[in-house]
């Protein structure tokens, strides 16, 4: 099974004058930390798309993440994925 992922995009006045920009030192950590903690919680696909709204949001470059990144990154915070159902848990003993 594959998935496609199809932005519908509007140009707005970015704040830095449309200028794509670096994210900051770890800000893909606390984007994918946002992300989980806002509705797009279940999936790593919907974690990727919070990540990607936030990249985008504030202008930064999208270029570099993909959902190897994403995954390392749920991995790294104790998240797996339940192969039946596609959703992300964690272990009772990692938190929530």
């Amino acid at each position: 099974m594959t998935a496609d992922l199809v932005l519908s995009m509007q140009k707005v006045r970015a704040p830095n004058g449309y200028r794509i920009e670096p994210a900051p030192d770890n800000y893909l950590d606390a984007a994918v930390e946002a992300a989980i903690m806002g509705r797009e919680r279940d999936t790593p696909s919907h974690v990727y798309l919070g990540v990607v709204r936030q990249y985008l949001r504030h202008g930064y470059d999208v270029g570099a993440i993909d959902m190897g990144h994403i995954a390392d990154q749920l991995a790294g915070l104790g998240y797996d994925v339940d192969a039946a159902k596609g959703t992300l848990h964690r272990d009772a003993n990692t938190g929530t």
